[in-house]
């Protein structure tokens, strides 16, 4: 399972932007992945992933299950593209597995 999640918070016009450009580099890649947005007011002290939040917006990259990649701040959308291609698509992430 790949799955993207953008923790936001009401009036964050970055939140948005973000959001805007995460679509755009999924069409780059003519990759469909879920984004799921999150208000950072609706999420429990036991959200797996709450360690990553610092600021807002973070992008947190979740794949098989597991935080592999978060951000926080908005990036441009090839920036972007190479972020979901190297770590929700590189299946071994450049490390060899013996």
């Amino acid at each position: 399972m790949r799955k993207i999640v953008i923790i936001s918070t009401l009036g964050c016009a970055s939140c948005k932007i973000v959001r805007e450009r995460m679509l755009k580099a999924l069409r780059i890649l003519g990759k469909e992945i879920d984004i799921e947005i999150i208000d950072f007011g609706k999420i429990t002290k036991d959200y797996p992933y709450r360690k990553c939040i610092k600021d807002f917006p973070t992008t947190i990259f979740i794949r098989d299950n597991e935080n592999v990649f978060s951000f926080t701040g908005t990036r441009p959308d090839i920036v972007l593209a190479r972020f979901i291609d190297f770590y929700l698509y590189d299946k071994d992430w450049g490390l060899k597995k013996d």
